[in-house]
């Protein structure tokens, strides 16, 4: 628990790189470097597994008879009517696709087919030059694509549920949504602009200063007053890791998840991104994407490759058939096929032009969008959300954890569905909550900006931490004794698994009374912070919506730079919103923001 203390200190058109081509008098970047997904020519696995939709696997058997009863309810509150697809059972898990054939393998034109009805969702930020309205892919559209043929989306194990399935989902939303919220400039790497307020100067240097935290850092390159240039990897990198970084620190605000989003990041946050936030697929139809793909074009003309910035070009899909674009004053969103053709298009252009115009044919067309092994551009290969956190996916006292790679299943046992392997690594996993827990208070202490609220926060951490503390070397205890059983009886399996189910509600109970309570101290002082995501100034809890005009933030310390709106106006503070609206109950404590309205 030491070792808590000290690391908890550490604490969103179409996307192609459009200005990334100035002339060809002086260096261009159109993608300062490949992605990870053209880094590597080594196949990773082929998206492949049944006829392709949605696939749940490895589920243990309770979870799987709730997935039978809650998927119809869930895809019939999100306009999915059960005709257009079949459930199908297998062993240990169910597929769900759509009852399209199987050779219909294409999602891009998915809101052109009427029989869906897919409308897309839309929403206003305050940008620079005024209110902005973006469209977000509705839950709708990444589900039916998802289920459509030609690609498997895979949760097993731990995320044999609806509520990992909607997870997923919310994140590639989020994915989309702040891709299409960024206004940056390009820049190549040696000429890269970011605040070096939050961020390590040098331009190669991606990691947060000292006392910055990492969400916050991330969360500036997007709504930051200083105008971020920057190249279209890092761009990229930057979006796909904002998606989920947001999910966890803002929208999906527990404790535990919150800690584990901070152990994740570290304090390079928009570094790695494959290893930490991302999946990768192989052998993809060229026409099958889901919103919040990440893909890239590639350059295979030697000589204009050559140059700096014209190696290819990466992509993020934004749903409805349009890739988003993040450079300012770029086309909200393109087809795929004319990101293609301007790539190809590159070998035509002349000294002093900046792009060709030339018409490509339609039969070329279906070549280029075809991978380069095929004499095509198109690299078959999606990067997309990875499903996050396995030991943090609810209450399991029935459902069977991962195993490490590697690792040996469970001795000979007379008991019935007991296996010593994976209730060690249940009970580890229960160990690893409660140390999260611990964590969260202690960030919480230290983030706040009010005396009153320290103190309150620092009494809870006292009464609770012991607790927490108890709780963690209980389930520490109880994986060593399961490592160390040889044989185990049903009396013996009976007694590990209501101590562990007892410890399964402890975990449910701490996480709800800590939140109750640090809302509460928060509504009771001065505190304008977004409490338990710990922001010492609220800035990563706070929607974009909320966002004012770039030029009119502060900076103070304790105030939320981007400010808040009630009424059509705008305030500094939740105590100046309240001062002024005194009929009114405002309350601001995380993304709960009773009586507000978004900005715009």
């Amino acid at each position: 628990m030491l070792n808590a203390l000290g690391g908890a200190r550490a604490g969103f058109c179409f996307f192609l790189c459009f200005l990334c081509a100035p002339t060809l008098g002086r260096p261009r970047n159109h993608a300062a470097s490949p992605p990870p997904a053209s880094r590597s020519e080594t196949p990773s696995p082929v998206a492949t597994g049944t006829d392709g939709g949605i696939l749940f696997s490895n589920c243990p058997t309770d979870a799987k008879e709730a997935l039978l009863r809650e998927l119809p309810s869930y895809f019939s509150e999100n306009g999915i009517d059960k005709s257009w697809y079949s459930l199908d059972s297998l062993s240990g898990g169910l597929n769900v696709a759509l009852n399209t054939p199987k050779h219909d393998t294409g999602t891009l034109d998915l809101c052109e087919r009427e029989k869906y009805g897919i409308v897309s969702l839309s929403e206003t930020y305050k940008g620079e030059s005024g209110n902005v309205r973006i469209r977000i892919p509705s839950k709708k559209e990444i589900l039916l694509a998802m289920m459509q043929h030609g690609r498997t989306s895979e949760f097993e194990n731990a995320f044999c549920s609806v509520a990992a399935l909607n997870e997923h989902i919310e994140i590639r939303q989020n994915t989309v949504r702040w891709g299409k919220t960024a206004e940056w400039e390009f820049a190549e790497y040696r000429k890269v602009v970011k605040n070096t307020k939050l961020w390590n100067e040098s331009v190669l240097d991606w990691t947060v200063k000292p006392g910055t935290k990492a969400e916050d850092a991330v969360l500036d390159m997007f709504l930051g007053d200083d105008n971020y240039k920057l190249g279209c990897t890092k761009a990229v990198d930057a979006i796909e890791a904002q998606g989920p970084i947001d999910h966890f620190m803002r929208k999906c605000q527990t404790p535990i998840k919150v800690a584990a989003m901070r152990r994740l990041m570290g304090n390079e946050p928009v570094n790695d991104v494959e290893d930490k936030y991302l999946k990768k697929v192989h052998g993809v139809d060229p026409r099958n994407w889901i919103p919040g793909d990440w893909g890239w074009i590639r350059n295979t003309h030697e000589k204009s490759s050559d140059m700096k910035g014209f190696e290819g070009s990466n992509i993020v899909y934004g749903g409805c058939g349009g890739f988003i674009g993040y450079y300012k004053n770029n086309p909200a969103s393109r087809p795929l096929e004319s990101k293609v053709a301007r790539v190809y298009n590159w070998r035509f252009l002349a000294p002093g032009e900046e792009e060709s115009n030339r018409e490509v044919s339609s039969e070329l067309l279906e070549t280029l969008v075809k991978d380069p092994s095929e004499n095509g551009l198109l690299r078959h290969v999606r990067l997309f959300p990875k499903n996050f956190f396995p030991e943090l996916q609810g209450p399991s006292q029935n459902s069977a954890p991962m195993l490490a790679a590697g690792e040996d299943q469970s001795p000979t046992s007379s008991a019935v569905g007991f296996d010593t392997s994976r209730s060690a690594i249940r009970a580890k996993q229960l160990a690893l909550k409660f140390d999260l827990l611990f964590r969260t208070l202690y960030s919480i202490e230290l983030s706040g900006t009010d005396s009153n609220f320290r103190q309150r926060i620092n009494t809870l951490r006292k009464t609770e931490g012991q607790k927490l503390i108890a709780f963690e070397k209980e389930a520490q205890a109880i994986a060593l004794e399961i490592e160390r059983l040889s044989t185990v009886n049903d009396t013996t399996a009976s007694k590990f698994n209501k101590r562990m189910n007892a410890l399964d509600e402890a975990v449910a109970s701490q996480d709800k009374f800590i939140v109750d309570t640090i809302r509460s101290a928060s509504r009771n002082t001065s505190q304008s912070t977004s409490t338990y995501a710990a922001n010492s100034t609220p800035r990563a809890t706070q929607t974009y919506q909320n966002s004012p005009s770039r030029n009119t933030r502060t900076r103070e310390p304790g105030v939320n730079p981007y400010g808040y709106v009630l009424e059509g106006k705008w305030y500094r503070t939740i105590q100046d919103a309240q001062a002024a609206n005194p009929n009114d109950r405002i309350e601001g404590t995380g993304v709960i923001l009773r009586g507000w309205r978004p900005g715009g």
